[in-house]
């Protein structure tokens, strides 16, 4: 299908209609078990919804921050593919968050494209409740970007 080996952790992009990506954005492994849900798409903004689960909470009954990181992450990143031609990867080189406020209930989170440059692309992510629209979370991710087409995974 692809043509080259998946590698775990980076997403690979063929295809620029919503439909297949929203597809490819559920058969992420990470993804499909935290539970998190494509939400919407466009040019250097995608949403993405995190459902609450007591699965993913920590002894206090809130969710788990790295769980919220990995929504924030993937959010940005996917933002940053938008702005992309086919056949691009988008490793996360480093990511900030601050966490704002606990989160017991269904989360949002929608990354912002902000920079990109040839090799790095920046985005800003909101992480905020469903219902409320109040922040949980900001966050700035860092990816790293590779054409496929001119470099081999590692």
């Amino acid at each position: 299908m692809l043509g080259r080996p998946f590698k775990a952790g980076h997403v690979i992009l063929r295809f620029m209609d919503t439909e297949k990506i929203f597809s490819k954005l559920e058969k992420i492994p990470a993804l499909k078990i935290l539970g998190i849900e494509p939400i919407s798409w466009r040019k250097g903004e995608v949403s993405l919804r995190l459902p609450f689960n007591p699965g993913l909470c920590n002894s206090l009954g809130t969710v788990q921050g790295g769980f919220i990181t990995a929504l924030a992450d993937a959010a940005g990143g996917w933002a940053l593919i938008s702005f992309l031609p086919r056949n691009h990867i988008v490793p996360t080189v480093e990511i900030k968050i601050n966490f704002l406020q606990p989160v017991r209930s269904d989360v949002v989170a929608t990354g912002k494209v902000i920079h990109k440059s040839k090799r790095l692309g920046t985005a800003f992510i909101e992480v905020s409740f469903e219902n409320s629209g109040e922040l949980a979370a900001v966050a700035v991710g860092t990816y790293r970007i590779i054409s496929l087409d001119t470099q081999k995974l590692p």
